[in-house]
């Protein structure tokens, strides 16, 4: 592996709580396509956190009703609009 690609390997790994060591180890024999699959490996897990994450603060904040700026009016709005929807109402 070169030094670019174990920079973002244990930048991934240390994420996930996977030490150096391992990385090390792995890197000895591993194959450059098996490091890619590692990478995609690692790239999906850390999304699944970070989505279950996201989710489970939702939940934890117990907002009553969750929404969003989908049916909001924003050409009354005193501000400039910030969404294509909004500037092709003007």
């Amino acid at each position: 592996m070169n030094t670019k690609t174990d920079e973002g390997l244990y930048e991934k790994a240390r994420k996930l709580f996977i030490s150096k060591a391992s990385i090390d180890e792995f890197a000895g024999w591993a194959t450059p396509r098996q490091v890619d699959a590692v990478h995609r490996l690692l790239d999906t897990e850390l999304a699944n956190r970070e989505r279950a994450k996201h989710d489970r603060l939702l939940r934890r904040a117990r907002f009553p009703v969750v929404k969003g700026l989908d049916g909001y009016d924003c050409v009354l709005a005193s501000w400039r609009p910030l969404c294509e929807r909004c500037f092709s109402a003007v």
